[in-house]
C-alpha cells in the first residue's frame, strides 16, 4: 500500500500528549537473523526504507485522553476462528500478567505492513493500533514496539516481502515475549502472479521468527487481515475475503498458533472505520484492531495461563495463586 500524507487531525480528535508517543532508538549492530535456504534469500533490505518506525515502545497519552475509546463492534465466536495451541509459552498463573516472573513490562512486537504502522488514519505515533494497544494494556506492563512496513507482503519471492525488510529484523532484536503478525493485505496486489505461493510464504514467515527466536520462544498470535470498504491500489474485498482469509486460518491451524479475525468487523458497509481510499482504517478502525488484540492477549481461552494472562483477564486460564 502506497505511502499517504497524514492527514492533519485537531485537538479535539487526538489524545493530550505530553511527549512524542514514540522515539527514535537505534539498537547497537548486532547479528542479522538468519533463514534457512528455503525462506527468505535474503535478510537486508536492497536499501533503506522510506519510513523508520520507532525501536522504542509506543507510549501511551499522558493524562485523559480527550478520544474516549468506544467498544468495538461485537463478534460472535463462530465468527473468530480460534486455534488453541497445546504447546504455547507459558507462565505460573500471577495477578501481574507474567511480570513477576520477567522482572520487567511484557513485550510485544508488532509485525505487518502499512494498517500496523497506522497509515493515513491520522499521527500513527497517536493513532495506530499499536499505540491505541499500549494505551488499552497499561504501561506498567506491556511495551508495545510498532514494526509495521508500508507495502509489506508474505510474499517471499517480492522485494516487499516483510522478511526481507529491516522491520522484521527489528522485531527479532527486541526478544519480544508476544509477537502480534498480520500480513495479506499487500499480497491481494499481486495475487494473480504470488497467490500461488501465499500460504507457503506466509508459514515461512512464522518459521523465520521462530527459529530466531529459538532460546526464548514468543506467544505468536496471528491475524485475518481487515476488509477493505472500497477496491483500490489493485487490492479487492474478493481477494480477502474468498482466498487470504482462508488460507491465513489454515496456515495458524497447521502451525499450531493462536489466530484472530480482523475482518468480520471492517468488512461489509462500514465507511465509518476507513479513510477515503477504502483500504486504510483511521483512528476508529484502529482502535477496532486495538480492542480485537487486547481481547486475545488477555484470554486465549485455551486452559493454559499465557504469558499476557492474569487471575482477572482469564480465570479459566490463570487460577493458581490467585487470591
Amino acid at each position: 500500500i502506497p505511502d499517504r500524507k497524514t492527514p492533519k487531525t485537531t485537538n479535539k480528535d487526538q489524545f493530550k500528549l505530553g511527549r512524542e508517543s514514540v522515539r527514535d532508538v537505534r539498537f547497537p549492530p548486532t547479528k542479522s537473523p538468519t533463514l534457512s535456504p528455503s525462506e527468505s534469500p535474503s535478510m537486508s533490505p536492497s536499501r533503506s526504507p522510506t519510513e523508520r518506525p520507532s525501536m522504542s515502545p509506543t507510549r501511551s497519552p499522558t493524562g485523559s485522553p480527550s478520544m474516549t475509546p468506544t467498544k468495538s463492534p461485537t463478534i460472535s465466536p463462530s465468527e473468530i476462528p480460534s486455534v488453541n495451541p497445546s504447546t504455547s509459552p507459558s507462565t505460573k498463573a500471577d495477578k501481574n500478567n507474567g511480570v513477576q516472573q520477567l522482572g520487567r513490562p511484557i513485550k510485544v512486537a508488532c509485525a505487518g505492513g502499512s494498517l500496523t504502522r497506522g497509515e493515513a488514519g491520522g499521527n500513527p505515533r497517536v493513532f495506530s493500533y499499536p499505540n491505541q494497544l499500549q494505551f488499552f494494556l497499561g504501561e506498567e506492563d506491556f511495551k508495545i514496539y510498532n514494526f509495521g512496513r508500508t507495502g509489506a507482503t508474505a510474499a517471499r519471492y517480492l522485494e516487499q516481502s516483510y522478511v526481507k525488510q529491516i522491520q522484521f529484523q527489528w522485531s527479532i532484536d527486541v526478544q519480544p515475549d508476544i509477537y502480534l503478525l498480520m500480513l495479506g493485505t499487500n499480497d491481494a496486489k499481486y495475487w494473480s502472479s504470488q497467490g500461488r505461493n501465499f500460504q507457503e510464504s506466509l508459514k515461512q514467515v512464522v518459521n523465520a521468527v521462530q527459529n530466531n527466536l529459538r532460546e526464548s520462544p514468543p506467544r505468536i498470535i496471528m491475524a485475518i487481515p481487515p476488509g477493505v470498504y472500497r477496491d483500490n491500489f489493485g487490492i479487492t474485498n474478493n481477494i480477502i475475503r474468498n482466498e487470504i482469509r482462508p488460507q491465513v486460518q489454515e496456515v495458524a491451524g497447521r502451525k499450531n498458533i493462536e489466530l484472530v479475525n480482523m475482518y468480520p468487523p471492517t468488512s461489509g458497509n462500514n465507511p465509518n472505520l476507513f479513510v477515503s481510499d477504502g483500504v486504510h482504517l483511521n483512528k476508529d478502525g484502529y482502535e477496532v484492531l486495538a480492542q480485537i488484540w487486547k481481547r486475545q492477549i488477555e484470554c486465549n481461552n485455551n486452559g493454559i495461563c499465557d504469558i499476557g494472562e492474569n487471575c482477572g483477564s482469564c480465570p479459566g486460564d490463570c487460577f493458581l495463586n490467585c487470591s
